[in-house]
């Protein structure tokens, strides 16, 4: 079976941008600031 070796492959692949993915999304929102700097605290 040539296909059932390969599955593994895609599923590191898929894993691998999922990563990235969660990677990207967990930096933004741990950075809100960076992307709004608006801030008026001083009078």
């Amino acid at each position: 079976m040539l296909g059932d070796e390969q599955f593994p492959c895609i599923v590191c692949i898929v894993i691998f941008l999922a990563w990235i993915f969660l990677f990207y999304i967990f930096v933004l929102m741990l950075n809100p600031d960076h992307q709004h700097v608006q801030r008026v605290d001083t009078p």
